[in-house]
C-alpha cells in the first residue's frame, strides 16, 4: 500500500512440470521469494543488496542512521512508514557537543528540528 490506495494482488502460478514422460504432477504458488528481517541492532556492520525500513518512533537515537546506512544506493533503501518527526531521533548530549563546537569556533549553533 505504502503511500497509495491501491492493492497489487499475486496472481497463482500454474505449472507442470515432467521429469519422465511417465509422471504427471501439478504445482501451483504465488510469485513470492522467501526473505528474512534483521532488528537496526544485528545489521549494524553489514551491507546489504535491499533495505526495506520500518522506521518507528521507538528506535532509539542514532538507530535510524544505522538502518539507511546499510546499501551502497540510495535506490536500494525503501523506508516504509516516512514521518521524519517520528523516526529520526538525536541524542541530546550529541546536539549540546555539536552546538559547542561551533560556538568553539566562532560560528552560530545551527538549529537542529529533531
Amino acid at each position: 500500500l505504502h503511500g497509495s490506495k491501491s492493492v497489487r494482488v499475486l496472481e497463482r502460478t500454474s505449472s507442470w512440470p515432467s521429469t519422465s514422460p511417465s509422471a504427471k504432477t501439478h504445482v501451483q504458488g504465488l510469485p513470492i521469494s522467501p526473505a528474512y528481517a534483521l532488528t537496526y541492532h544485528k545489521s549494524q556492520g553489514q551491507t546489504l543488496d535491499k533495505v526495506f525500513l520500518l522506521a518507528y518512533p521507538c528506535i532509539p537515537p542514532g538507530m535510524f542512521y544505522v538502518g539507511v546506512s546499510r546499501v551502497r544506493k540510495s535506490e536500494d533503501l525503501h523506508i516504509m512508514n516516512w514521518d521524519a518527526s517520528l523516526a529520526i531521533k538525536v541524542d541530546p548530549e550529541a546536539k549540546a557537543e555539536y552546538k559547542r563546537l561551533r560556538i568553539s569556533i566562532g560560528k552560530s549553533p545551527l538549529p537542529i528540528f529533531f
